[in-house]
């Protein structure tokens, strides 16, 4: 999500459920009529949530279609990628329900390109080290994930493939088996 100076709307967006909008809006383009339908919420919710993030900058108007005197506006994310920080205020089904879509959608492609000549990389890292080097690392993976926000800005190349990274540093369970000492 584009970085925003009002963290408390955001925070707001967020436990009034703007992020299951947002990542839907990410996947394709849609009405408010489709989200309301696919999300199960009111229609006065959705229009409010995609209201608050027009205003933020988060989406944008896609196309509009006229259907007798109606005008249908149909919406799409602003960004490609995103970060969330969630703290204790947070609630469960909030975390989740961002972990599930990205675990799954990261699935879905990791199993689209086992078949696939390319090769990709797919690890997982253990590492025991102080708080604050933790802090140092997330602060790298986020000027990495910047690179990544403004490559998007200059991929007019029709060459350009698209490329998904996911990354999450947190604080873990220690790790019973080192899988790289296993062999």
């Amino acid at each position: 999500m584009k970085t925003t100076q009002n963290t408390e709307l955001t925070e707001r967006l967020i436990k009034d459920r703007g992020m299951e909008v947002f990542l839907n809006l990410m996947e394709a383009p849609a009405t408010a009529g489709e989200l309301s339908d696919r999300l199960g919420f009111s229609r006065a919710k959705i229009n409010y949530i995609l209201d608050t993030m027009l205003k933020q900058d988060f989406i944008a108007l896609h196309s509009e279609k006229v259907n007798g005197s109606v005008v249908e506006k149909c919406y799409t994310s602003n960004a490609n990628t995103f970060h969330l920080f969630f703290g204790r205020d947070n609630s469960e089904a909030d975390k989740v329900s961002a972990i599930l879509y990205m675990l799954d959608t990261m699935k879905s492609n990791l199993i689209v390109n086992l078949n696939n000549q390319d090769s990709f990389h797919l690890g997982m890292v253990h590492a025991k080290i102080p708080p604050e080097r933790a802090r140092e690392y997330m602060e790298r993976l986020r000027q990495l994930q910047a690179e990544f926000d403004d490559e998007n800005l200059v991929s007019d190349d029709p060459d350009c493939r698209w490329y998904t990274m996911a990354v999450s540093l947190f604080h873990g369970p220690t790790p019973s088996l080192n899988l790289d000492e296993r062999n």
